[in-house]
């Protein structure tokens, strides 16, 4: 299949999904079956629109017009074109919705139907229905501490079918024609607040069983909890820190996520079941050291601090890595735009200095849209076998509608050059770890996804998602001793189509 046939395809699944959010919210109730869902009137959600209109034209109607005739002789002469005030209630009337529908019918007398645009839809509800939480223990209560979860399980099939049953470097959901359980997620923590003024502590730790343990092992802390034992399940603990706020400054000591990209280690923090390439091997996911975050004002916040690395629970050298970022939030919170940066070497002779930026920009469409783009960039000294530069750097774009309060559908585009071919490899290249093994990508990946969120219940997603992949370049393990063929169905192709869906339930 040709790259132009696939941009067709894509485009018509764009346009399908907009199609189908004007088809959910059509007036007709036959076909959408939820009334609250439908097109707002302009007198329920656009009074305040009504009332501006109202203002601007008692401004150009003449005082004749619009206020009580004046004690002692009146001309009685009406100008063309202009209704006389005895049409209007008296601006005294007790009845305000006489003399608000007076007004409107004035407005469309003057200025046309087109007084009434309809209004900006409103924002989906929440999902309706109960969510399933855990009793909190009173003890937990009295310190502010919450303990909550969620089981993500999902299944994955690809039409390529290969032997390994590993769907190449795609991230997480690796396995073809096998169900995975991918998180079984718990969280005890106690969110530090001060409201901006004062000292408060606080803290997070979260443990993880499943099948994502592979892509998340940190030296020094998933290897020595589970061993290599080519098991599929295992263990992580993604995040051990203490915080603690002074006013508006806060500092995390531990072990946390760092702050680059979009997407998240969390399952429910992810709008698609699958990965992007720039997320899964272009950014560090998970780092030990030290982080602070400060709140400048309402729109500007900094964040810095130090880490032993990129996935580094025991550092492997001497050398530390930095951490930091900025981050702008427009005053009515439709923009935000995030810059964030890693520096640092990442071998055990501190001669790889590894940097990474990471640019996000998020945009809010309307109230049921958003649009987000991503660009990573890296860059790796004496990362090749000769000692040559490696480079690496990415564009992903997201674009989300919320067709109603339960459905949602999305669509990622996605472009990654590995230039020297040293990021995109599985954790299968670690001995003992039963995992897609492949390494030394030098060329373009490209991937497509379209997907939905199902909500049916606060605490229930469902997230069914189609994805095609396809690269462009040279057989694995450029630059390397042993070759290791084309990303998919085991060295033997360079694209493959995925059907995949996962099942999150919160508590």
């Amino acid at each position: 299949m040709g790259h132009r046939v696939l941009v067709r395809i894509a485009s018509g699944l764009l346009l399908g999904i907009c199609w189908a959010a004007g088809w959910v919210h059509a007036e007709d109730a036959t076909i959408s079956p939820r009334p609250s869902m439908q097109r707002a009137t302009f007198e329920d959600v656009a009074v305040v629109t009504l009332n501006h209109k109202v203002d601007a034209a008692a401004q150009a109607v003449p005082a004749s017009e619009s206020s009580p005739p004046a004690s002692g002789p009146v001309n009685s002469e009406v100008q063309p074109g202009i209704a006389a005030a005895s049409d209007l209630p008296p601006a005294n009337a007790t009845d305000h919705k006489s003399r608000l529908a007076a007004l409107k019918a004035r407005l469309h007398h003057r200025m046309g139907a087109e007084a009434d645009p309809p209004a900006e839809e409103p924002a989906p509800a929440p999902p309706p229905g109960p969510t399933i939480g855990l009793r909190q223990p009173q003890c937990l209560q009295n310190m502010g501490i919450s303990l909550s979860g969620w089981l993500q399980q999902g299944i994955t099939f690809n039409n390529e079918h290969p032997i390994s049953r590993f769907n190449g470097p795609v991230a997480t959901n690796d396995r073809d024609r096998e169900y995975q359980m991918n998180q079984f997620w718990m969280t005890l923590q106690r969110p530090v607040n001060t409201g901006g003024d004062g000292l408060d502590f606080g803290g997070r730790i979260d443990a993880m069983y499943g099948t994502d343990w592979r892509f998340g092992i940190n030296n020094g802390l998933e290897d020595r909890i589970n061993g290599f034992n080519g098991q599929s399940y295992g263990m992580v603990l993604p995040q051990a820190y203490a915080e603690v706020g002074f006013n508006d400054l806060s500092v995390k000591l531990g072990h946390f996520a760092a702050i680059l990209d979009y997407e998240a280690v969390p399952a429910p923090a992810n709008f698609f079941y699958s990965h992007s390439y720039c997320y899964s091997y272009c950014v560090p996911q998970l780092v030990t050291g030290v982080l602070a975050d400060y709140k400048m004002d309402e729109n500007w916040s900094v964040q810095g601090g130090f880490d032993r690395g990129w996935s580094q629970f025991e550092d492997n050298n001497r050398s530390l890595d930095f951490l930091g970022g900025i981050r702008w939030q427009s005053s009515d919170q439709r923009t935000t735009v995030s810059y964030a940066l890693s520096n640092g070497p990442q071998d055990a002779n501190s001669a790889q200095n590894r940097f990474v930026y990471s640019l996000v920009i998020q945009e809010k469409l309307g109230p049921r849209s958003q649009y987000v783009m991503v660009h990573d960039l890296g860059v790796e000294n004496n990362a090749l076998p000769g000692g040559g530069a490696a480079e690496w750097y990415g564009l992903n774009q997201y674009y989300t509608y919320s067709l109603n309060d339960q459905w949602s559908a999305g669509m990622r585009a996605e472009w990654l050059r590995d230039q020297e071919g040293v990021r995109v490899a599985g954790p299968g290249n670690i001995p003992g770890v039963r995992a897609w093994s492949g390494h030394g990508f030098a060329g373009n990946f490209y991937e497509l996804t379209a997907g939905l969120n199902w909500r049916p219940q606060a605490n229930v997603i469902f997230r069914p998602e189609v994805r095609y992949d396809w690269y462009d370049g040279g057989a694995g393990g450029y630059g390397l001793s042993n070759q290791t063929g084309l990303p998919f169905n085991d060295g033997r192709s360079s694209t493959q189509f995925l059907t995949a869906a996962d099942l999150i339930l919160l508590f």
